[in-house]
């Protein structure tokens, strides 16, 4: 394999900001959270990704990925993950992954270059491809699953003006009574009719596409962000497809980025240390009052900055 060299991002983007946050609040998001380094070590992994991998953490951090998991660097995901390491762009897709055990999980790979390599968020989507299959073996299946799914789920008429069928939690989501989507004879409240129209074009002449943002218009009036995939029907007979809410995950990383902004911006000295006393972190008024910059404190433990006027038992207590 080709040695990796690192390369200037062209610009900073949020993955540098989620990784400069404490290891507790990363732990506390949605999505898996890993660091792979420029000789494919696993240089970091949160919870939610430690739980995607079956492993504990410390079966992963300073390991290669091909010795966790060999044969991996011959799959589709490291080859995206390869592009975002060398080329410093991006990439995004649907990864499906099978355990030494046999089992399989679906989960929707983002990879964005930072700094230390390359930063992959995770989410597990296996239900939703579970359901998604599930629709293609049997009407009846269809049907029961389309009624209690947990996603919201459509069906409209080729042209995308009318609306056939949309099942329960759709009718959640858009805050409509049972039943009302349908009467009203019209297709789904797009916020940007005008992007829809792309989409559905681009569904019709690729008969598939997966996880676009869209945002649609509820019952009383609020524009909600939402992943949309869809796929177009045989025979020209119409589009049918999902629509997950990520009302929830927008505001948790507009709530992230904000909480970056005021440590950031803080008059206090901010110091984050890992488990075993090592600066991981320290905002921009640390340096201001210690004269230290960041690069000069990463890694060190914070007793480097005793002045001498206390004794021990002072930093005992």
């Amino acid at each position: 394999m080709s040695q990796i060299t690192r390369g200037d991002d062209p610009t900073p983007g949020s993955g540098d900001m989620l990784l400069e946050l404490p290891q507790h609040m990363l732990d506390l998001l949605l999505e898996g959270c890993q660091v792979i380094g420029f000789d494919w070590r696993y240089r970091y992994v949160s919870a939610t990704a430690s739980v995607h991998a079956r492993k504990a953490r410390n079966e992963l951090i300073g390991r290669t990925m091909m010795e966790v998991y060999p044969g991996i660097d011959q799959t589709p995901m490291f080859e995206a993950l390869s592009r975002t390491m060398t080329r410093r762009t991006q990439v995004r897709l649907e990864n499906r992954f099978v355990y030494p055990d046999g089992e399989e999980a679906w989960f929707d790979l983002r990879f964005l270059p930072v700094p230390e390599g390359v930063l992959v968020l995770s989410l597990d989507i296996t239900e939703q491809k579970q359901a998604e299959e599930a629709l293609r073996r049997s009407e009846q299946k269809y049907r029961e699953l389309f009624d209690h799914a947990q996603v919201g789920m459509f069906r409209l008429s080729a042209d995308g003006q009318r609306l056939l069928d949309a099942n329960p939690k759709l009718s959640e989501i858009l805050g409509a009574p049972a039943g009302e989507l349908q009467a009203e004879g019209s297709g789904l409240p797009w916020a940007h009719p005008e992007r829809f129209a792309d989409f559905l074009a681009q569904v019709l002449s690729g008969g598939k596409i997966d996880h676009v943002e869209l945002e649609l218009i509820t019952h009383d009036g609020r524009r909600i962000p939402c992943i949309v995939s869809a796929a177009a029907l045989p025979n020209g007979s119409g589009v049918e497809g999902t629509v997950r809410d990520i009302t929830r995950r927008v505001r948790d990383e507009q709530h992230r980025l904000k909480l970056v902004a005021a440590i950031d911006q803080a008059a206090e000295a901010v110091v984050v240390t890992d488990s075993t006393g090592r600066i991981s972190y320290v905002n921009p008024a640390f340096e201001k009052i210690s004269g230290y910059t960041r690069d000069e404190v990463i890694g060190r433990n914070p007793r480097f900055l005793k002045s001498g006027a206390q004794d021990e038992e002072f930093f005992r207590k």
